[in-house]
């Protein structure tokens, strides 16, 4: 799942399968980017919704491999 927190710089909470939540900045995704904006001068994010949700499940992975005696 993924909530907006809103502010001057809105974050993205990320929550992960085990229910863990990662912030993540939305100004780094392009989360609220429509395909079709052509106002866009800046580059583009270095990451995106999708790549995110993979590093959470990634992370989860490695804590429960640590967790497991």
């Amino acid at each position: 799942m993924i909530y907006v927190q809103r502010g001057m710089d809105p974050d993205l909470l990320v929550q992960g399968p085990n229910g863990r939540h990662v912030k993540v900045a939305m100004s780094w995704t392009d989360y609220a980017r429509s395909p079709d904006d052509p106002g866009r001068v800046s580059p583009p994010p270095l990451l995106e919704v999708g790549g995110l949700r993979q590093i959470v499940r990634l992370m989860d992975r490695i804590r429960a491999e640590r967790e497991t005696p």
